[in-house]
């Protein structure tokens, strides 16, 4: 969409916010690692400020939070058998 806009006035920015404090781990039945996951939740206004700053940029990809970026990084490398799996492990059965 990005690309297909890049010739008007309208700019395309997706947001990966991350772990956040919204509730939205508990109402998504995630709970497995919702102890951890308080520890390193980004408050919705840090996000929103973040995203907002570089929407304006016309960044195409806003990750807030160097731990975020760090966690991208990190799975770049990792195998995605390894990424399913632990995905897969955040969600209650």
């Amino acid at each position: 969409m990005r690309y297909e806009l890049k010739d008007t006035t309208v700019s395309v920015s997706c947001l990966c916010p991350g772990p956040t404090a919204t509730g939205f781990a508990d109402r998504a039945g995630m709970s497995a690692l919702a102890e951890l996951a308080d520890k390193f939740n980004m408050q919705p206004i840090e996000v929103a400020t973040v995203a907002l700053k570089e929407m304006f940029a016309q960044k195409a990809e806003i990750i807030p939070g160097f731990l975020n970026k760090l966690s991208v990084i990190g799975a770049r490398y990792l195998p995605k058998a390894l990424i399913e799996k632990i995905a897969a492990g955040l969600y209650d059965r």
